[in-house]
């Protein structure tokens, strides 16, 4: 039997009212279960006879569409994970493994109903799929949430989904578990939604929303781990902060550079910080670059420290030695939560350093309730950014210190992870990466003042944002009042027709028939919602060995693969699918 979420000895734990746990926690919060009801997530192979069943898991991400959950149903029961009455608490009704059931409980408050009605011409108009991104668990801090936001925002991206991020007061439980939990950074003050405080929206979507461009909205949820296992299957990789640190070699480096790298293509086409917080960093560094054209960036992650061991001080001061000894005149930009650390770093290198907070004393900044999450959160968040624009950055495991590498590419060279054990270190893997003034071979690029304050520049006047979003949420003309279209169109015209062997351009009808091509993304999803509830899209993954396109398996399911079209040709004659093409010349 599972245990739900037992508690962590040591941390700062809020109390939680068990008995309530919908009770609303400020004026004109409703806080409401909802049924996430799941989406067909079977393998294309099973789907077509090739063997797996209904628990092939090959296939992620298992999507879900949230609905409000009707009053009369008994409430799931509930504990609130780290955080329940301080004592260790088993959940009553905990599943018990982790079989994927086709309905699961989550538990959101937000100033209004998430699922709203939607308006009356919402039955005139295909819908409009949008990917609640959320955060899964009450015990992270700020940076491993946006880690886990960046991995549902790919998702977004491969599915052809509009993603909308609310980290709400409530984090929502995973399918085989009964915990639910507090947001730790959540403050009523500022507002229902935690990305809010800290970044812009990542689309035009708001929260509550029936409908968007004349399209009622549906809103689909995925957990995190299935957001990865999709992330993996379709993109190769998945954003993490945790690397293997007892062992370094060349395989595990070219992991960790693309990971990165991944990240810092999200962070550039998703994140944008809020411009109050990018000034306030702007500011800081400003002075700070006006003292000194060189600056080493130092993470010192302390209080909340508990999956990988803590680096000694030590390991730190000898590459700030290094350092220092190397570059005359330069300074070092010290980040740290530890009150702790930053005492002891200020007593050896005072007069030499930066630092825009001296930490906090406390066993668990994140947890502690009495420091308000709104203020963490952006002491966090401009720690990341003054770290982002250093010269060279020293750092151990920390989803903080990572963001710092996305926001500037530049570090994932320009960087190194002294969390990697002594005798990995010594690896000729790892001793690559060190630089000459630290005594190793790689040599530095040139110093460049003038990149350094054009980033400065940009920090303060900001990016703007605008995301491009995928394909599938481009707006469709709604369909005028009782007219009705089959499932041969996509919005009306042009005409869909099926194939069942050969490639759309090359088809033997074609000639017959008018100009055939192959379906884009946004035209397969719009045909599984024109076909009414018989058929159900249910993605699009890239299958470099089939058919380029649309397809329709078993009659119900339309899935798009998103490969590049090499010209493979549809083979179903004796399977359970057909091809789609379009007839350019059909009316």
């Amino acid at each position: 039997m599972a245990l739900c979420a037992l508690l962590t000895l040591g941390q700062f734990l809020p109390d939680t009212d068990l008995a309530d746990p919908e009770a609303p926690r400020y004026a004109g919060e409703r806080c409401s279960w909802y049924d996430v009801r799941r989406l067909s997530w079977l393998s294309v192979r099973s789907l077509s006879g090739g063997g797996g069943g209904e628990r092939d898991t090959r296939r992620w991400p298992r999507l879900g569409s949230l609905h409000r959950r009707p009053s009369s149903l008994p409430k799931p029961s509930v504990c609130d994970g780290y955080g329940a009455r301080r004592v260790r608490t088993r959940c009553s009704e905990c599943p018990g493994d982790t079989s994927f059931p086709r309905e699961w409980s989550v538990l959101l408050c937000a100033p209004s109903d998430l699922t709203p009605l939607p308006p009356p011409m919402g039955a005139a108009s295909p819908r409009l799929n949008v990917l609640l991104v959320g955060s899964d668990h009450n015990n992270h801090g700020l940076f491993a949430q946006v880690e886990r936001v960046l991995n549902q925002l790919l998702l977004a991206e491969n599915l052809g989904l509009l993603p909308h991020v609310f980290l709400g007061r409530k984090v929502h439980a995973l399918p085989y578990s009964c915990a639910v939990g507090e947001n730790q950074y959540f403050d009523h003050r500022r507002g229902a939604n935690v990305w809010e405080y800290f970044f812009e929206p990542v689309s035009e979507y708001r929260t509550g929303n029936a409908s968007l461009r004349g399209r009622p909205v549906r809103l689909l949820l995925a957990n995190h781990d299935d957001a990865r296992r999709n992330n993996i299957l379709t993109s190769r990789d998945a954003v993490t902060s945790y690397f293997e640190f007892q062992r370094y070699d060349a395989e595990l480096h070219a992991i960790r550079t693309r990971v990165r790298q991944l990240g810092a293509r999200l962070v550039e086409r998703w994140v944008r910080v809020r411009p109050e917080i990018r000034q306030q960093a702007a500011a800081r560094l400003a002075q700070w670059r006006a003292a000194s054209t060189r600056l080493l960036g130092v993470h010192l992650r302390g209080t909340d420290k508990v999956t990988h061991p803590k680096v000694p001080l030590k390991r730190f001061y000898k590459y700030v030695d290094l350092y220092l000894a190397a570059h005359p005149g330069a300074r070092v930009l010290l980040a740290t939560d530890d009150h702790a650390y930053h005492a002891a770093f200020a007593a050896r290198y005072r007069g030499r350093f930066f630092s825009q907070s001296d930490g906090y004393e406390t066993l668990n900044v994140v947890r502690d309730p009495a420091i308000p999450g709104g203020e963490k959160g952006t002491s966090a968040l401009v720690d990341a950014l003054l770290l982002a624009h250093t010269d060279f950055l020293l750092k151990s495991t920390s989803s903080l210190a990572e963001f710092a590498l996305w926001y500037n590419p530049d570090l994932i060279v320009e960087h190194l992870d002294l969390q990697i054990s002594p005798k990995a270190a010594e690896s000729a893997a790892f001793r690559a990466l060190v630089p000459t003034w630290a005594g190793g071979p790689r040599e530095p690029p040139p110093h460049q003042p003038a990149k350094a304050e054009a980033m400065l520049a940009r920090l303060a006047g900001g990016r703007t944002h605008e995301p491009t979003h995928p394909p599938a949420v481009a707006g469709v003309p709604a369909r005028a009042a009782g007219v009705g279209v089959g499932r041969g169109a996509v919005a009306r015209s042009p005409v869909v027709v099926s194939i069942a062997g050969g490639t759309c351009r090359d088809h033997p009808n074609a000639d017959r028939r008018g100009r055939l091509r192959s379906l884009t993304l946004h035209e397969c999803e719009s045909y599984a919602h024109e076909g009414g509830e018989e058929l159900s899209f249910i993605g699009a993954n890239p299958e470099p060995t089939e058919f380029s396109g649309c397809v329709v398996w078993s009659g119900t399911h339309v899935e798009f693969n998103s490969a590049e079209d090499h010209g493979v040709q549809c083979d179903l004659t004796t399977k359970r699918g057909r091809c789609l093409c379009i007839d350019e010349q059909a009316n």
